[in-house]
């Protein structure tokens, strides 16, 4: 805790006249309860393998052999394929997280600090697996059954979950303008350079999609108490991708499978072994709801949780680079003009004093 006025900042403050401060203020708000994500996810997994019967001269005599071809051929043999698994549906979850916004009022602008939401929440997504297979012509023995090659069969394969779905601050500008709408809150508009993070289970295999770069839409109303000690946000963030994740993976070894006979009660039991070509992901979804919280200690210039002589001296460089510009200077972040009037200027310089002053519980 920092309590100790210092005499150059009493000096400066006896000597300064009497002004109203508009403060440049970061906020800390949290995702509450009621938060809601509407997604569209998609996979779609090309691969190659083979099939074949479930027969074991010892352990399954009675089961399923493949054979190729129309006629002849013994024993029990892999059949070549090509399977694309496709997956996708639609669901809601019950996003948390929070957020770090600096609001410059004067400015008409605010950024984003810091970010970190969890989409799913504890939720884990079943999305339904569609497989179109392709074949040679084979034939099965027990039960007898013909499958002509080169036509595609859609089957349904069970289901994928999605286990992970994080969003983060990414590189790049997060932020944009803040508009009055003159009862005291401000309409936000602007972006958020985020990360995605993706995993999910596909045929009990565990896919990691890696984490991708999205420039996500932001939005909503700000409305901040009339001390500025506390504020509302009612956000919404629009994230929508698409991308690639290369192979090779992992063979997908010995899946049991039902191949489908004109008798619904006998099936062809077969086992797949399939090697996956790439993964191509797609998320579409939108994030609402309400974040609220309190203004942060505003002599923790640097936003790093603690109030201290780095925060001085972060703030010395900043306003020593932009007197007399406008702001946000030197950036939307790190933000020199403390009472948010649009100009760095000794004002913001006492301000700060002040706030330095006064220190952070």
């Amino acid at each position: 805790m920092i309590r100790t006025r210092s005499a150059l900042a009493s000096a400066f403050l006896a000597a300064a006249p009497a002004f109203t401060v508009c403060a440049s203020d970061p906020y800390l708000l949290t995702i509450q309860p009621g938060a809601s994500m509407s997604t569209s996810n998609s996979i779609f997994a090309p691969s190659s393998g083979t099939l074949i019967g479930n027969y074991d001269a010892t352990s399954n005599p009675a089961g399923t052999r493949t054979l190729p071809g129309l006629f002849g051929g013994s024993g029990n043999n892999a059949i070549p394929l090509s399977l694309d698994v496709e997956v996708g549906g639609d669901n809601e979850t019950s996003p948390a997280g929070s957020m770090t916004i600096v609001t410059n009022v004067g400015a008409g602008t605010f950024a984003i600090a810091s970010l970190g939401l969890d989409l799913l929440n504890e939720t884990v997504i079943e999305l339904p697996i569609t497989a179109t297979i392709q074949y040679s012509t084979f034939r099965t023995v027990s039960p007898s059954f013909l499958y002509l090659g080169g036509v595609p069969l859609a089957i349904p394969f069970g289901s994928a979950r999605v286990t992970v779905l994080d969003a983060t601050l990414g590189a790049g500008v997060s932020g944009g303008t803040m508009t009055p709408n003159g009862d005291g809150s401000y309409t936000l508009n602007g972006v958020a350079a985020l990360d995605v993070a993706f995993q999910a289970v596909l045929l009990d295999q565990p896919v990691d999609g890696g984490t991708v770069p999205v420039i996500a839409p932001i939005g909503g109303t700000f409305t901040p108490s009339i001390d500025g000690s506390t504020a509302t946000l009612s956000i919404s963030i629009g994230i929508s991708n698409a991308s690639e994740v290369p192979g090779p993976f992992p063979a997908v070894e010995n899946v049991p499978f039902d191949l489908p006979t004109l008798d619904s009660n006998a099936p062809a039991h077969v086992l797949l072994t399939l090697n996956f070509e790439r993964i191509d992901l797609t998320l579409e979804g939108a994030v609402a709801g309400i974040a609220a919280g309190s203004r942060l200690c505003r002599a923790d210039f640097n936003l790093d949780g603690v109030a201290d002589i780095l925060d001085f001296l972060d703030f010395l460089a900043g306003f020593g680079d932009c007197q007399g510009l406008p702001s946000p200077c030197p950036d939307q972040i790190l933000d020199a003009d403390v009472n948010s009037d649009g100009l760095v200027d000794i004002l913001d310089f006492l301000d700060f004093l002040q706030a330095f002053s006064d220190g952070c519980e």
